[in-house]
């Protein structure tokens, strides 16, 4: 019993000696970053792409923050086929022609009449030379121009108007060095369209100037992707 008492005194204390030890470091950095876990077996990180070896800005709008879709000419909802704000991510289905035909039912989203969209980008929009976004609508043949505004920010709370869309259109960022989300708000006027028109037809949007925070574009992926 005594050796037994012994032993355990001697385990405790090297126990509380262990975990009442103090140690001190200086110099450190931290340094968060996003990592964008995804099923399609591709590695993604900081709105990066690893592809063929190297890390490459995904230019295209990875997410819909807010939707708020308004009605019809008449009055009623907009279609099914067209409530899918989901389908202005990624990459456009339309070719950036002035008129696309034939239009595929299912690959864009209708903002309805005053409606609006919220997009945002894991990577960063940069200010480059020249324009840098590019807004791809849908229309078919010679229908009537349907019109939205377009807005940038940085952080989704304050906005800068870029310009109005009417079918594809490109906007330069202004003032802005940089912006991660994207707004789209329906401006046309109901008095050329049929009773069933459901304004802007929203495909995707597009970084025409493609960053990250680190920018690491460019740089070796080998063995991620």
């Amino acid at each position: 019993l005594f050796v037994v008492l012994l032993m355990a005194t001697i385990a405790c204390r090297g126990t509380y000696s262990f975990f009442s030890d103090h140690e001190s470091s200086v110099g450190n950095t931290f340094t968060a970053g996003s990592i964008d876990l995804r099923v399609d077996n591709t590695t993604h990180y900081n709105g990066l792409i690893c592809q063929d070896g190297e890390w490459v800005c995904h230019p295209w709008a990875d997410a819909v923050m807010k939707e708020n879709q308004g009605k019809r000419k008449n009055g009623s909802v907009v279609l099914a086929d067209r409530s899918d704000a989901g389908v202005a991510l990624g990459v456009a289905e339309t070719n950036g022609a002035a008129s696309d035909s034939p239009v595929v039912t299912g690959s864009f989203y209708s903002l309805g009449f005053g409606g609006s969209i919220v997009l945002r980008f894991n990577n960063l929009i940069l200010n480059g030379a020249g324009d840098d976004i590019r807004v791809y609508e849908v229309t078919g043949g010679s229908y009537p121009d349907e019109e939205a505004s377009v807005e940038a920010s940085q952080d989704g709370v304050m906005w800068v108007l870029l310009g109005m869309a009417t079918r594809d259109e490109d906007f330069d960022l202004g003032a802005l060095p940089w912006a991660t989300y994207i707004r789209i708000t329906d401006t046309s006027s109901t008095g050329a369209f049929e009773p069933t028109a459901d304004g802007f037809d929203l495909d995707a949007v597009k970084a025409l100037h493609c960053g990250s925070d680190p920018d690491l574009s460019g740089e070796s992926c080998e063995g991620l992707s």
